[in-house]
């Protein structure tokens, strides 16, 4: 099934998602907040009203809001979002032994979207079952919402509110210079993931894990600042148009797939040089050099921690199901 989902990111950062019959996945708004002096603080609203069963977008059965933080990004509009108050139980689960032998049973897919390098053996330790999920829901979403992008329109700039627009169009040919892409199918070959990304997942998702328990967010300029910068895997939240480092076109990166750090970015720079470490079929090749944006960046990194809290709940099901 093909969505055609629609994403659009304004000039002043606020984003939304739209379905070809106009529905509003997700819309940010700005709205003013009590600060923690009381003090109205300016805050991007963002509500979910669309979530996806298998392959089809159904309404949430009531919207989902989160809050995320407006900042400037190395110069740039960007939202940083801000968590939300997590059961302790669900903690207390992640840091115990299962109680059991937890076996990964897929999502419904008659094509699961994923195939690690070793086929993964029941899960007794939750970390490692944690990172599997965050690897294998990323793809899920990005399979689900089936974005099939056969050719893009250039975007058009305008002054806010007028919106840019990333849009994924129903047929045609691949533009001129984008890296070649197979179209999203339900039949597309799964994403093959390897061991050492796997740990390397396992290892974020613990860091993750404890920057909720302790209340902080994920900031991109703190994950750039840090020793690990160069093996962090960022997971894409949503399809995004990239060019390509060696500047023969663009190609699209979307939701799951991995991606790295190549160098550390400037002080002032609005992007970053990264590669593909691993990708759906519609999206760019494995080893592909791009430039991605820095708020581009942190939204992925807000997605993450998203992720992760779904997945702490998710994890307390599977616990007791012994099936995930």
């Amino acid at each position: 099934m093909d969505n055609g989902l629609t994403f659009v990111t304004r000039n002043d950062g606020l984003r939304e998602a739209l379905l070809p019959d106009g529905r509003v996945v997700y819309r940010d708004r700005y709205v003013m907040v009590p600060g923690p002096a009381g003090t109205p603080v300016r805050m991007i609203e963002r509500t979910h009203f669309i979530r996806w069963v298998g392959h089809r977008p159904v309404p949430q059965p009531q919207p989902v809001v989160r809050y995320y933080d407006a900042l400037q990004l190395h110069g740039a509009p960007a939202a940083l979002y801000r968590p939300v108050p997590v059961a302790p139980t669900l903690f207390q689960g992640f840091y115990a032994p299962l109680p059991g032998a937890v076996v990964m049973a897929g999502a419904g897919f008659a094509s699961p979207p994923v195939q690690f390098a070793a086929p993964p053996q029941p899960y007794t330790d939750p970390a490692a079952l944690m990172g599997d999920l965050q690897i294998t829901s990323g793809f899920e979403d990005g399979s689900s919402q089936a974005w099939t992008p056969q050719t893009r329109p250039a975007p058009t700039l305008s002054p806010p509110p007028t919106p840019v627009e990333e849009r994924g169009a129903a047929a045609g040919a691949p533009r001129a210079g984008a890296s070649a892409s197979a179209p999203a199918t339900a039949a597309a070959p799964p994403v093959v993931v390897s061991d050492e990304v796997r740990e390397q997942m396992r290892q974020q998702v613990r860091l993750s894990v404890a920057m909720l328990q302790n209340g902080h967010p994920l900031l991109l300029n703190d994950v750039l600042a840090a020793g690990y910068a160069s093996i962090y895997l960022f997971q894409v939240a949503q399809p995004i148009w990239v060019p390509l480092t060696g500047g023969s076109g663009e190609c699209l990166l979307n939701t799951g797939d991995l991606i790295v750090l190549d160098k550390s970015p400037g002080a002032d720079a609005r992007s970053v040089d990264m590669s593909v470490v691993a990708a759906s079929a519609a999206s760019c090749r494995a080893g592909e050099g791009v430039r991605v944006a820095m708020a581009d960046l942190q939204e992925m990194l807000n997605a993450f921690t998203i992720r992760v809290e779904e997945n702490l709940k998710r994890l307390s099901a599977c616990a007791g199901s012994g099936r995930c």
